[in-house]
Order: C-alpha cells, then structure tokens, then sequence
C-alpha cells in the first residue's frame, strides 16, 4: 500500500502519512485553520498523552471537528512500539486507499471483552439515552469539557459492544 500524495511534507516530518493526509485534508476545510494549527490538530486528533494532560480542551475540540467532518479516530495497537495509538482515516469520497490494518480487528491485543446478542441489544438500546445523559450532566452543572469526554466515552463505548461480529454469540 502506498502512501497518499495530495499533500506534500515540505517539512520532511516523519509522521504517519495517512495522518498527514488527513490533518492536511482538515485544515483545508472552511474555517478549520482559523482555529488550529497542524502541529496543533495533529497532536489533539491523534489524541496524544501530552496533549490529553495539558489541553483536554482542544483534544475534545479535535474530537468534535473529526466528527463534524467524518474523520475517523481509530484505536489501534502498533507492535513496533508496543502500545495503542491512534490513528486518522478520512471517510470523504477522497480519502486515500488505506492499509488492511486500519479495518482489521487486532487479535494482538490480550483480552476482549465477551459481548452477547444481549449485550448489544442492550448497548444499542442506552445508545438512545446518550443525549438525555448529556443534558443531565448539563444541568448538573458540568463542564463543557467534562460533559464532552463523558458522553464521548460512554457513546464509543456502547457503540463498540452494539457493532455486530465483536466477540461471542
């Protein structure tokens, strides 16, 4: 698989190119680089240690901008440096050809939780509370960002046991 060219590195950056095409994609949109710069949205997107420490903020701002202009945060382990990471995949009618490894499941990982035909009709069944649960953190007098990483966890929780084909059954 080839990396995508659209978007040359003139800095020689030695990111992931499949990030770079699509932080690069990003800024590119109407009104994104007014807010981000790509050091910036790159970090924050790929939802790095430093920046979930430092600047919880924008990483949900970068979480938000992704969902609003379908790019995919994706969770996955990279053996070459033994740890989860995360990754970008454009979903835009121009995205790149992306490598196997980005739609495959990760049987690397040590333990998956068993899910059940229940689970899931159970998972997509409080998927319908999601907003309610937002607005009642709301009202509780949470913090925007707060409201934004419990809701976001909990949404990517539940969407995860309610995908068909996870494990068990």
């Amino acid at each position: 698989m080839s990396a995508p060219t659209t978007y040359a590195d003139s800095n020689d950056r030695s990111n992931d190119p499949f990030d770079h095409d699509t932080v690069c994609w990003m800024l590119e949109q109407p009104g994104v680089a007014d807010s981000w710069t790509y050091h910036n949205l790159f970090e924050c997107a790929r939802k790095q240690r430093n920046r979930i420490e430092n600047d919880l903020d924008r990483v949900i701002g970068a979480a938000n901008l992704c969902g609003r202009l379908g790019v995919e945060q994706l969770e996955l382990h990279d053996p070459r440096i033994g740890k989860d990471i995360v990754r970008l995949r454009r979903t835009d009618s121009g995205k790149p050809d992306y490598p196997a490894h980005y739609d495959a499941s990760d049987s690397s990982r040590p333990f998956r939780m068993p899910v059940t035909r229940q689970d899931r009709e159970a998972a997509n069944l409080l998927l319908a509370l999601i907003r309610p649960y937002e607005d009642e953190l709301v009202a509780a007098g949470k913090s925007r960002s707060t409201v934004s990483t419990y809701v976001d966890r909990a949404e990517r929780f539940l969407k995860r046991v309610a995908a068909p084909g996870v494990s068990g059954d």
